[in-house]
């Protein structure tokens, strides 16, 4: 199941009684998508159903309608799907403290007083899963494509080392480069900007920003992708006697590298100019809420959804 849905593969569609089961209480609806019979039961209920239903058939826990379902799927399909896969389980946590930094803003907005202390501890609540976003997005992306979890979640902590140039910082400084007429690179010579810089890294031919990915996706994700992989090939020879310290050592290592000096660069330029795109699209008055707006059915219908959020 996800998040809404009961998910089902059936051998016989012929014996579903889709009116019947429209009918029952709690079921909001039922179709056919991405290969799976999916019945809409709503948040919380669906953990209900499921439980119950693998009562039923305790072999149908083991999940493995999914990955036939997978395997039926165009690229297109099995590109969403990956994509709802990684982020569904970390979905939960962003709402949740989302809803809560949109309240305080309210209240904050209409007058309300709050210590300074009292704050901070709200603060504390509702940015730490943004700040370290990179941590979880490396954790569900190392589950999804086998490698171990743990790893990830240093991985993507690594990605945001409170040593390295905030990311909020830097990109909070850059209009002020630009009012001062100056590079980055030429900022990075002065000590008094250093932090809200990038630290350059010169590897002769051209120079890398190195800089922390608070709230960045991409990097996080590819480099997710990557270390799995790269685990997975490191467990093909390296003997089990070692394999416990080495394997772990050499996959952080290999994929910090790559990450900051070119995973890191290029996708976060990639996410920035996506980004800035849906930003600029949704800016155009009426029409660009109004499309998006439109279309939000039939993008959950194909799965996509999860993008935007």
């Amino acid at each position: 199941h996800c998040a809404t849905r009961l998910r089902l593969i059936v051998n016989d569609k012929s014996k579903i009684q889709e009116k019947k089961i429209e009918n029952i209480d709690g079921v909001k609806g039922q179709f056919f998508a991405a290969q799976q019979y999916q019945i809409i039961c709503g948040t919380g209920f669906v953990d209900k159903v499921t439980e119950e239903f693998i009562k039923l058939k305790p072999s149908l826990g083991a999940g493995g309608g999914k990955e036939a379902a997978y395997e039926q799927m165009t690229l297109v399909q099995k590109v969403s799907r990956t994509l709802g896969d990684v982020f569904v389980p970390i979905i939960p946590v962003l709402v949740a403290t989302g809803l809560f930094m949109g309240l305080r803003g309210a209240l904050l907005s209409l007058g309300s007083e709050w210590s300074p202390n009292f704050l901070l501890m709200t603060q504390v609540l509702t940015d730490t899963a943004f700040a370290f976003l990179p941590a979880l997005v490396c954790w569900s992306t190392m589950n999804k494509f086998g490698g171990t979890a743990v790893i990830g979640i240093v991985l993507g902590l690594m990605l945001v080392f409170p040593a390295l140039p905030n990311a909020y910082v830097v990109g909070g400084f850059a209009n002020d480069l630009k009012e001062l007429g100056m590079t980055w690179q030429e900022a990075a010579a002065i000590p008094e900007y250093a932090g809200k810089v990038p630290i350059p890294i010169d590897l002769g031919i051209f120079t890398i920003p190195l800089v922390g990915y608070q709230g960045s996706v991409l990097p996080a994700l590819v480099l997710g992708i990557f270390a799995a992989k790269f685990q997975q090939w490191l467990k093909t020879f390296i003997p089990d006697m070692i394999d416990l310290i080495v394997t772990p050592f050499l996959t952080l290592t290999v994929s910090m590298a790559l990450g900051f000096l070119v995973v890191g660069p290029i996708m976060h330029g990639l996410e920035q100019v996506v980004f800035g795109a849906v930003q600029s699209f949704l800016g155009i008055p009426v029409i660009g809420g109004l499309v998006i707006g439109g279309l939000q059915q039939v993008i959950v219908i194909f799965g996509v959804h999860h993008v935007f959020s």
